[in-house]
């Protein structure tokens, strides 16, 4: 009998499938320069058209006159305006009276009248106070007839010497006492005005620290006495801002005391020396105070209307930022170019600016995505040419 068999089954043999290893960090920056290069190229093209035609011989010159009306870029324009560059500033300053002086007792003494009260007012000169003087009465006196004495003691021996009874020795003790005499008669006399205080000028008095029938000792603090005809505000001003002030400008300045009235003024005095730490100049203001409203010690809120040069300006919208810097598109005749400017200072919705620009310029407001130098641009709106 005959057994039939299959060929054994061809074997085969199975080997794993190969694993794709992951790109390496290399290949992985390969494909972000090879990214930022063609970025670069596609903007260096965009922002360098007419450069860029001149290379491959495309300038503007060989388009055909009809095609080169076509592809002026619309644009919205304006012109440029002209503003001074004026700043407001605002600081806080302490007032301090015209004059001021607190009154002290030149004297030890009882207190004999006292004419202080808050607020009164007293002229130059005026009695204020006076102390016990009995006993600079009685020194004024003594010293008074001692000077009549030396004196009649010095005619007398004047006729004597020239009559020769006497000596010109005993004549120059006599001189010399006379003019002793004299001095002493002086000093009693300040003694006794001590004893009386008087107003060093036209103020009024604050709050007294003694009264009638009191005691003081020499030196003694009595009451502040101020001048407040006007007040003195002084406040620190930056060192870059000295050159926008003078003596004799006008100011204004509120006061907590009066929180819905301004009180107008003028700078009085600038320092001649700037702090070298903190980089600031003294400046004081004077505020006339006719009807008495303003007190020394107070703090006021001092604006300073600071003039400065005049520049041109432009709306906010015309700037463009390029390379670090700004710039705006002027268009001259149909064309336009870039004018690199530096901002000077904001102005709600225009920029006061500093470059080469002259009011009554036209400038690019809308459309400066697609500029480039030498571009032809069409003005749909805004200002005309």
């Amino acid at each position: 009998m005959r057994v039939l068999t299959e060929p054994p089954a061809e074997q085969t043999e199975l080997r794993p499938e190969p694993v794709s290893k992951p790109a390496g960090p290399w290949a992985l920056w390969r494909q972000l320069l090879l990214a930022a290069l063609i970025a670069g190229l596609a903007y260096f093209v965009w922002t360098n058209e007419g450069k860029v035609r001149d290379f491959f011989g495309l300038a503007a010159e060989e388009v055909p006159r009809s095609n080169r009306a076509a592809t002026a870029t619309p644009v919205i324009a304006a012109k440029v305006g002209e503003a001074e560059d004026q700043l407001t500033y605002e600081l806080v300053g302490t007032g301090r009276a015209l004059r001021s002086v607190m009154l002290r007792s030149k004297g030890a003494g009882l207190v004999t009248s006292a004419s202080f009260s808050a607020g009164a007012e007293f002229a130059s000169g005026d009695v204020l106070m006076t102390l016990d003087d009995h006993d600079q009465r009685n020194a004024l006196a003594l010293a008074e007839a001692r000077l009549a004495e030396a004196q009649r003691v010095l005619e007398r021996q004047e006729k004597l010497v020239s009559i020769g009874a006497s000596t010109g020795a005993r004549v120059d003790e006599a001189r010399t006492a006379a003019e002793i005499a004299v001095l002493e008669v002086e000093a009693a006399r300040r003694a006794l005005d001590d004893r009386t205080m008087r107003a060093p000028f036209d103020g009024v008095t604050g709050l007294a620290q003694v009264d009638t029938g009191d005691r003081v000792e020499s030196d003694a603090s009595i009451a502040s006495f101020d001048d407040n005809s006007a007040v003195l505000v002084e406040f620190e001003l930056p060192e870059a801002l000295l050159s926008r002030i003078t003596s004799g400008m006008d100011v204004s300045a509120s006061t907590p005391s009066w929180p819905d009235r301004r009180f107008n003024g003028e700078v009085s005095a600038i320092d001649t020396r700037v702090d070298p730490e903190s980089r600031t100049a003294r400046v004081r203001i004077l505020l006339p105070n006719d009807e008495g409203l303003l007190r020394p010690g107070g703090s006021f809120t001092v604006r300073l209307e600071l003039p400065g040069e005049t520049y041109p300006t432009v709306p906010e919208l015309a700037l463009q930022f390029s390379q670090g810097g700004l710039r705006v598109w002027r268009i001259e005749g149909d064309q336009v170019q870039p004018v690199d400017l530096r901002m000077v200072r904001r102005r709600a919705e225009s920029v006061l600016v500093d470059g080469e620009l002259v009011p009554g310029d036209t400038i690019v407001i809308e459309g400066t995505q697609r500029l480039s130098a030498g571009r032809k641009v069409q003005i749909v709106a805004g200002t005309d040419k």
